[in-house]
């Protein structure tokens, strides 16, 4: 009831764009000291507290167009999708985490240092087709088959077409001869169906 009243108010104020991402407690944070008496969702309520808000969010004209992101069309963020997307970009800070060329790198979380100059860390290759498809699994559209031939100049491996026909057995997965895609049950075990294909 509490989250529905603050989605409600949410909603009220006519934002183009909606971020709803589930809690993920980290350990070593306070939270963790005391999550199991902070009266938080269990995975089954968070479950159907993801549902819910995909399905009133729909009503209110909000357009699911990834695991957790949600906008009136035409106002997708353009800054995530580069990630999902598997686009190249520069991140500049202390931090800040950036994808040019092929290469993935960082630089250390110490602003003297930034600013002293530091060269940012290695943090290897990227773009491969595996995390193209994680990446691309997050978004409602999923991987399109087009799309995965014209970057890769491949198509998407056999095996991987026969796992998401026994995940759409499931309902977890949409297979068709166009694209692969989670269904909203399948984006609540995102994680799991897509290690599977992978």
């Amino acid at each position: 009831e509490r989250w529905m009243e603050n989605l409600s108010a949410a909603v009220a104020l006519n934002p183009e764009h909606l971020s709803c991402y589930g809690l993920k407690v980290e350990e070593g944070t306070p939270l963790f000291a005391v999550k199991d008496t902070a009266g938080l969702p269990g995975d089954e309520e968070q479950a159907d507290m993801y549902l819910q808000t995909v399905e009133f969010l729909k009503q209110y004209g909000y357009v699911q167009y990834e695991i957790s992101n949600f906008a009136r069309p035409g106002y997708e963020s353009r800054h995530n999708l580069k990630y999902w997307d598997c686009d190249e970009y520069l991140g500049i800070g202390p931090a800040a985490h950036s994808f040019i060329d092929g290469r993935r790198f960082f630089f250390p979380r110490d602003i003297e240092s930034f600013i002293a100059g530091c060269e940012p860390t290695d943090d290897g290759k990227g773009g491969s087709f595996e995390e193209y498809l994680m990446l691309r699994l997050r978004l409602n559209k999923g991987l399109v088959f087009s799309e995965v031939e014209e970057r890769f100049g491949h198509g998407v491996p056999e095996d991987i077409i026969k796992k998401c026909i026994e995940f759409s057995k499931a309902g977890l997965t949409v297979c068709d001869s166009e694209h692969i895609a989670l269904t909203r049950q399948g984006f609540l075990v995102s994680n799991a169906v897509i290690s599977e294909l992978i």
